[in-house]
């Protein structure tokens, strides 16, 4: 910000002092106009637009006390600074001049020195002034541009200040002035604001931080909208020490393009797994075609036709599990929302994966806390989620390794779940772009695992949080963590 020159206006009907004035001004590098009387200063005022008035309180048509109160008055006009010069130089006559609305005093004789000098200080508060503004301006500017719908909520949730967006985004007339209401009223105008008093909620008590994000939907005009807010606490802010500040952001078509991504996961995911599957089938389907050859050459004993039936009967059995397994991994995704042991969906994910392993040797160590932890969200979702990680620990091995599942409470109500391989890791370059669509690790100069992208947003229903550390050559490790479920006590 480049700084101009100050301009004064010098407002005195004695010529002599008048011209005196100005020399010295100009010589300190201000820009300066000199005005005879009250109506001259006026004039003056308009088409010089100083930043300070040196005035006389007594000119021969108007006052400088009248001068003053006029500007004061004057919206546009009262910035500018106005410093009395007089001979009467009393108590009464100086606090006369301030309630009149001067911002300095200044009795005649005086000397230049601390004239200059009280000038400079005035200046000093202008440009500090006029930075701020421009600050303000900037920020405010940002804030307007920015794609997220921004509110500052003090302590007692009342609004301090918010952008445009969230007029556009939640069709609220354009005539209301959020500034001052709180939560409780504007719930009435959406129930997008009851949300996110509950997140604000969770943002004053410090709870994790994976507590002050959620999404909600709303129809707006006949079409769903989706809509991602996160509350964080704010230490120093202009209206409150305990301020909270909130983002919303429509993510209608995020939404979109995430749902047919995961399409696109689950197909990948389901070709991986019906090779596995198909791999799994093919054994006992051999065993029975060996049966009813030997059966169809009818030289057997009785006892070895009822061995090789029981056998074959097995071997259905075995196929009909696996049928069942799967169609419970493929069925279409339905809203089943409930509180789950965290433990027991984990479980039923490491049971099925033992179909995948290919015929390689991988030691799947399942450990969890023995206290059931109950999760509230998608059951088949979490599954899916666990199937896919699992799978990708899989293929990461080559021939022999490890993978271990192991699920604990951490402090303030959160769930640990953990998967770590001894695979062939992610190089360092590449573990920021792990959450990119469709990333994957080249092994061979093929492509293996399914990305982590779904997996994110399936994690992100939860509330819960998601992390990668990895190092090529030395394996993965995956670290979930989950909000547990309120215990419900009721009493009999």
């Amino acid at each position: 910000m480049r700084v101009e020159p100050g301009k004064i206006l010098v407002v005195e009907d004695d010529e002599d002092i008048r011209s005196y004035l100005q020399d010295v001004l100009m010589l300190e590098g201000y820009l300066v106009e000199k005005a005879s009387s009250g109506q001259d200063a006026l004039r003056k005022v308009e088409t010089f637009a100083p930043d300070l008035l040196l005035l006389d309180l007594m000119l021969p048509d108007i006052s400088g006390e009248e001068i003053c109160k006029n500007l004061k008055n004057d919206p546009e006009k009262s910035d500018i600074k106005i410093f009395m010069l007089t001979a009467k130089s009393s108590v009464e006559e100086k606090i006369k001049g301030f309630k009149a609305g001067a911002d300095d005093y200044l009795g005649k004789p005086f000397s230049t020195e601390e004239l200059l000098a009280r000038i400079a200080v005035h200046f000093r508060l202008i440009r500090l002034k006029k930075t701020l503004a421009f600050s303000e301006n900037r920020h405010r500017t940002l804030l307007e541009n920015l794609p997220d719908a921004v509110l500052l909520l003090s302590g007692n949730n009342l609004v301090c200040s918010a952008n445009s967006k969230i007029f556009s985004l939640l069709k609220l007339p354009s005539t209301l002035k959020l500034e001052g209401m709180n939560l409780d009223e504007l719930s009435k105008l959406s129930p997008l604001f009851e949300k996110i008093k509950q997140l604000v909620k969770k943002a004053k008590y410090g709870l994790t931080s994976v507590s002050n994000y959620d999404e909600y939907s709303q129809i707006i005009d006949g079409v769903e909208h989706f809509f991602e807010i996160s509350a964080l606490p704010i230490q120093e802010a202009v209206c409150d020490e305990k301020a909270i500040q909130i983002l919303v952001r429509d993510v209608t078509e995020k939404k979109a393009i995430d749902k047919m991504l995961e399409k696109i996961e689950k197909i990948n995911s389901l070709e991986i797994l019906a090779n596995g599957v198909a791999h799994e089938i093919n054994n006992p389907l051999a065993g029975i075609a060996n049966a009813l050859k030997l059966i169809q050459k009818k030289s057997l004993s009785e006892d070895k036709q009822n061995a090789l039936f029981e056998q074959a009967s097995e071997s259905i059995k075995r196929i009909k599990n696996i049928t069942k397994d799967l169609t419970f991994f493929v069925q279409q995704e339905k809203a089943d929302v409930s509180s789950f042991s965290i433990q027991e969906a984990t479980s039923d994910a490491v049971s099925f994966i033992g179909y995948q392993k290919g015929g390689k040797e991988v030691d799947l160590m399942f450990e969890f806390s023995e206290e059931p932890l109950r999760i509230t969200g998608s059951r088949s979702s979490y599954v899916q989620l666990m199937l896919n990680l699992l799978l990708n620990s899989i293929q990461a091995i080559e021939e022999k390794g490890k993978i271990n599942v192991y699920i604990c409470e951490e402090p303030e109500g959160v769930a640990r779940v953990s998967v770590k391989d001894s695979g062939c890791g992610i190089p360092h370059k590449e573990l920021e772009f792990v959450f990119d669509p469709f990333f994957s690790i080249k092994k061979n100069g093929i492509a293996t695992g399914l990305g982590l992208t779904v997996a994110r947003k399936i994690i992100r229903l939860f509330q819960g949080s998601i992390e990668v550390t990895s190092a090529q050559g030395e394996g993965t490790e995956i670290v979930m963590l989950f909000p547990i479920t309120e215990k419900v006590t009721t009493n009999n």
